[in-house]
């Protein structure tokens, strides 16, 4: 989870609602939420709030062709992920994990085709949390060990 992500949620805890306005950061507090310290930090990180907030909000259907669309033409794709609430990335291969910012989640194509080989149903929420905690907490890696590779 990124810093931006946590502050955001955060901030919703204590009932400030984000939204955006083009290039603006609107926010609705009640009286004596926001501090000093946090108004700081939403200022130095406003664009990367703005990105956060705008992808948080898209629809699905745009949301996975534009995360396709970028992994095949830019070699990476970094994306509200509302499964596990915070950003996620899905890369070419790791040497795009170098463009990434701290504390981002990776998975590269190679362990998607990992991950989803076999299947012929809905998505195991159950499974696909434990790989992601598993990845986040030990950086590791997902492997299909029923190949030769």
């Amino acid at each position: 989870m990124t810093l931006a992500t946590e502050v955001v949620r955060r901030l919703e805890d204590r009932d400030v609602v984000f939204t955006t306005v083009g290039d603006n950061l609107v926010l609705e507090a009640p009286d004596g939420t926001l501090t000093d310290r946090d108004m700081a930090f939403l200022r130095e990180h406003k664009q990367e709030l703005l990105a956060l907030l705008r992808l948080r909000h898209r629809p699905a259907e745009w949301h996975a062709e534009e995360v396709a669309r970028r992994v095949v033409e830019e070699g990476f794709s970094l994306f509200w992920a509302t499964e596990f609430q915070e950003l996620v990335a899905f890369v070419l291969d790791a040497s795009f994990t170098v463009y990434l910012p701290p504390g981002v989640v990776s998975y590269t194509v190679r362990e998607l085709d990992a991950l989803c080989s076999g299947m012929s149903g809905p998505v195991d929420l159950a499974l696909l949390h434990s790989v992601h905690r598993a990845k986040k907490t030990t950086g590791g890696a997902v492997r299909d060990i029923t190949s030769d590779e």
